[in-house]
């Protein structure tokens, strides 16, 4: 895949980009039907990590989500934006969307340097502004990264609330345009830039 002009400088001002990921509707529906029932904290599934809500790396053990993660479309675009060869290391499947407040991934994991982590959100099924779309605001990666060390607490599980409330004041406070709300057909992927 080759980047326009373009779309470049979308991604350097807006700090993502949309792009149809060319995995067929059997990957994705495998995916899907692959996961089904799987969401819950018992069961057989051998993941690092699984709630009600989301599994953790299931590309470990489901095909379908392998394929996805190995995307070819994605890993070429990525390389184009960052001069790296993409090292995908994680893979987030969640049963419905997360209602997630505002939030920086870079919390959670980063790249070392840091400015090379890129989070990739794939729709697997058709989503708009009422079906639980990914929220982003363009521009936001260029804020500073955020720790708990810069909030002023110990960084544990228990403050997280903490991080979430000082994030969705910070955004809270500057001038947006509208929080992006991509609509997204099923098989299209959103890439998300950390920081650079």
């Amino acid at each position: 895949m080759t980047l326009s002009a373009e779309q470049k400088q979308s991604y350097e001002r807006d700090g993502y980009l949309v792009i149809d990921s060319g995995l067929s509707g059997a990957v994705l529906d495998g995916i899907v039907r692959d996961l089904e029932g799987q969401y819950d904290r018992k069961g057989t599934l051998a993941v690092p990590y699984k709630d009600e809500g989301r599994i953790h790396d299931a590309w470990r053990v489901g095909a379908n989500v392998l394929e996805a993660a190995l995307c070819a479309a994605v890993h070429d675009t990525l390389r184009e934006l960052y001069g790296r060869k993409p090292m995908p290391f994680q893979t987030l499947n969640f049963r419905v969307g997360s209602e997630q407040k505002p939030h920086s991934d870079t919390i959670h994991f980063n790249a070392k340097p840091s400015g090379f982590m890129c989070g990739v959100w794939l729709a697997l099924e058709d989503i708009d502004g009422h079906n639980g779309p990914l929220v982003y605001y363009p521009g936001s990666q260029k804020l500073p990264e955020i720790t708990f060390k810069d909030i002023g607490v110990r960084p544990c599980q228990s403050n997280y609330a903490k991080y979430e409330e000082f994030m969705e004041n910070l955004v809270g406070n500057k001038t947006w345009k509208t929080p992006g709300e991509p609509e997204l057909p099923q098989n299209w992927a959103s890439s998300a830039k950390a920081r650079r």
